[in-house]
């Protein structure tokens, strides 16, 4: 098979792989965003968690804390923003609930 046939065919494939790829990665993304948030809102079990440290790199980040006795470290993807919204979210509900 030569000539325009051929370069349908090319084309075709090319164009389902590329759609294939991109609805994947849409899928990824879509469930990322809809599955952390309920993790985060409700936990089945959670204890206190005193953070001895962040330390950013530059596609994630790595929180040291100490929770339950025992000193744990977390990586964290995505942008600095999203860490300091945790942590601020974090301490304005431990205040919440002290009071």
């Amino acid at each position: 098979m030569t000539g325009l046939p051929a370069l349908g065919v090319v084309l075709g494939v090319g164009i389902g792989v590329a759609v294939y790829f991109l609805g994947l990665i849409a899928a990824l993304i879509w469930w990322d965003n809809r599955s952390l948030p309920l993790l985060a809102e409700n936990p089945d079990y959670s204890m206190p968690l005193e953070i001895l440290g962040i330390e950013s790199f530059r596609t994630f980040h790595e929180i040291r804390g100490r929770a339950g006795g025992k000193e744990i470290r977390v990586a964290v993807p995505g942008p600095r923003t999203k860490i300091e919204e945790a942590v601020r979210f974090a301490t304005s509900a431990g205040r919440a609930a002290q009071a």
